[in-house]
């Protein structure tokens, strides 16, 4: 897990605790970062695959910029190559355009919040920097088929 990932979740897992009052609830909220943790090495373990350093350099950037709005152009910059060539790159390895893949790695780590957090639909948004929360909504719509909040309440 990338740091930048690791600390946001780590900063929403503290804010949170900092609210809880009983041993109970606090062991409780351990076993729910415990998972959330677990959750997201194994899926870095799963797709863990070897990429061109263009694409690399650009995944990096992507992965450690989630709580930020990131313009393709960051990305091209950070990648050292020109953006027709990064697109070819991206498509051929990812299978992806880069505006997918920011897209997607954002949906993924709302994903795992609304599996292993509590965090409100509007908190998520922000934190992954989608302008409004409508958007994040209608984008989680057009992905998974369902609301975020649908969504939380099957995958619980």
């Amino acid at each position: 897990m990338d740091a930048e990932t690791s600390n946001i979740a780590s900063d929403l897992f503290i804010q949170k605790m900092d609210q809880m009052k009983t041993i109970p609830e606090i062991q409780d909220y351990a076993k729910e970062m415990i998972r959330y943790y677990t959750l997201e090495v194994a899926s870095l373990e799963r797709k863990r695959k070897h990429y061109t350093r263009p694409v690399s350099r650009g995944l990096d950037y992507i992965d450690t910029h989630l709580h930020e709005a990131i313009p393709v152009a960051d990305v091209v910059r950070e990648s050292g190559v020109s953006r027709s060539y990064l697109a070819a790159l991206f498509k051929e390895e990812t299978g992806l355009g880069i505006a997918e893949t920011i897209r997607n790695k954002k949906l993924e780590t709302a994903c795992n919040l609304l599996r292993t957090s509590d965090l409100s639909v509007a908190e998520i948004s922000e934190t992954l920097a989608f302008s409004f929360q409508s958007h994040f909504i209608q984008v989680f719509r057009q992905v998974y088929g369902v609301t975020p909040h649908k969504y939380r309440n099957t995958e619980a």
